[in-house]
């Protein structure tokens, strides 16, 4: 059974980010008004297309459990400097409420960081062919 819970801890994970790459490239228009907003002003649409491109990157290898740790990076490289710029105001409770979800979610890439993959993943089985 150990095995399979970083599978489905995965899978919980990867909607989340795919989800926000959908949203940006629905609306980058927005997207990049929104960065201006919090302070990035300099290559704000290659810093979007960034981000989506890191997100997407990340969830498949997550996904996949292929190189699942730099997955999980490439995810943590967005989701921190996010949760700094953008949820960082304890004076507004949904921001406060974001920011303490973002950290369960950096500690869980952390885990994944840590303790890789887990057994049902490529990474798994090319690691046991050899």
């Amino acid at each position: 059974m150990n095995h399979i819970l970083p599978l489905f801890s995965r899978l919980l994970l990867v909607p989340l980010f795919v989800f926000s790459a959908i949203k940006k490239l629905d609306n980058p228009t927005g997207t990049v008004e929104t960065m201006r907003s919090a302070g990035i002003n300099f290559q704000t649409e290659l810093f979007m297309y960034g981000s989506i491109a890191f997100l997407l990157i990340g969830s498949l290898l997550l996904l996949l459990g292929y190189k699942t740790r730099v997955g999980a990076f490439m995810l943590l490289l967005f989701i921190v400097p996010t949760t700094l710029l953008f949820h960082w105001d304890f004076t507004d409770i949904t921001q406060t409420i974001a920011l303490y979800k973002n950290a369960a979610i950096v500690s869980a890439l952390l885990l994944l960081m840590a303790h890789g993959p887990g057994g049902v993943s490529i990474d798994a089985k090319l690691n046991n062919g050899h």
